[in-house]
């Protein structure tokens, strides 16, 4: 059974309307429906408050659905990589702030550097 379906059922069972379940999550009635009929999956933070709701794990509520299992990796990836972006451009700033460089061109060869060591942690 696919993840709308689960949820669907859950909901259901526990005697809430769409328009109840969506407000305890501080969402639109829209976006209960949009998952229940699998035209969108919830992110990390909604899937935590369903499960809190629901009171089951996330393994049980996500378990079985390819689709949100995908949905869930490829965010962490992309957060990874947008953390160790942010760690790099820190660094440079901190670079930028002890050295002080009057020449340019060394400027944006630390600034390559940076980038370069992004690509490669990629």
């Amino acid at each position: 059974m696919n993840f709308g379906k689960r949820l669907k059922q859950k909901r259901i069972s526990l005697k809430l309307t769409q328009d109840e379940f969506a407000k305890s999550l501080y969402i639109s009635r829209q976006t209960i429906s949009n998952w229940e009929n699998g035209k969108t999956l919830p992110d990390i933070d909604s899937l935590i408050l369903i499960s809190n709701i629901y009171d089951i794990s996330l393994d049980e509520l996500i378990k079985g659905d390819k689709n949100i299992q995908k949905n869930i990796t490829i965010n962490n990836i992309l957060i990874s990589k947008y953390q160790i972006l942010i760690q790099v451009l820190a660094l440079f700033i901190i670079l930028y702030a002890i050295i002080p460089l009057k020449n340019y061109r060394v400027l944006i060869i630390l600034l390559g550097f940076g980038l370069y060591i992004y690509q490669v942690i990629l």
